[in-house]
């Protein structure tokens, strides 16, 4: 009996049933240059494209260029990141307060604390307001106190003493020089077996004088009082090349014929300011 499109069993594809899904020991038909041939479903290089045009790739994606409006990654690695101000960096685990960020994509990491607007929020602003309001309430007041001793060699009649770095820091840093007078240093010296005349010692001590009244050529044990020089008060180099160091010079007013060791102590009370 002959074959006719009646009494085939041949199908027509159109009516075969429609899978609903397809998963990855599913087989495809191909037609290829060699042939008919099968594949299976997770072999197929397909994007899954629902009806509302959203694409999902379940494996890796490769391309040589890339173009998105959107992105959003839950993971992000990669050889190198590149944009048009240059490749980023990688940066090891630490901490980086300075970024260096075009168009949202970190290109180098710092770590600059002393510069940082936050670090000097606090440094500066914050913390100091926060103690001066803390001792302002217990009615303490901050002093700053510093304390030497220099050895005034025969013949010479001054010293210059410098402080390093005083100014450098709270709380010296909240005062000049100018809040600091003669009358924040004080200064005693050790005995001087130096020797004068009873007019000397006259004009020295008009009060005691007449203890010693009926000696004309006697000696007498000489005290040096010494002082801060007026106008001396002032500031110099530091060590670190700041113009932070107070410097103040002590003078005996006249030679001696012994060094002098002069001891001297800096009391200075600090203003609080408003908190």
């Amino acid at each position: 009996m002959a074959i006719t499109p009646t009494n085939s069993n041949t199908t027509n594809i159109i009516n075969l049933p429609q899978s609903q899904l397809a998963v990855g020991t599913d087989l495809l038909l191909l037609q290829t240059t060699n042939g008919t041939r099968t594949i299976t479903f997770n072999n197929f290089n397909v994007v899954k494209t629902d009806v509302n045009g959203n694409a999902t790739v379940n494996q890796k994606l490769s391309a040589n260029s890339v173009v998105t409006d959107s992105l959003v990654v839950n993971s992000l690695t990669a050889s190198n990141f590149t944009t048009t101000a240059g490749p980023a960096v990688s940066l090891p685990t630490g901490f980086y307060n300075q970024f260096t960020i075009v168009n949202g994509l970190i290109l180098s990491a710092t770590s600059n604390v002393p510069n940082d607007p936050v670090y000097n929020q606090l440094y500066n602003n914050d913390i100091p307001l926060y103690v001066n309001g803390i001792l302002k309430n217990l009615g303490v007041t901050p002093v700053v106190e510093r304390y030497g001793v220099v050895s005034i060699p025969a013949g010479s009649t001054s010293y210059t003493v410098t402080i390093d770095s005083f100014f450098a820091a709270p709380p010296t840093s909240n005062i000049s020089v100018g809040n600091i007078t003669p009358a924040h240093i004080n200064l005693a010296t050790d005995f001087v077996p130096t020797t004068g005349t009873l007019a000397d010692f006259t004009s020295y001590s008009a009060t005691n004088s007449a203890i010693y009244s009926s000696l004309s050529a006697v000696t007498w044990p000489e005290y040096v009082i010494p002082v801060i020089q007026p106008n001396s008060i002032t500031t110099t180099s530091s060590s670190d090349g700041t113009p932070t160091a107070l410097t103040f010079v002590i003078t005996i007013g006249n030679t001696v014929s012994t060094s002098v060791n002069v001891y001297w102590r800096l009391n200075v009370v600090i203003p609080l300011k408003n908190a």
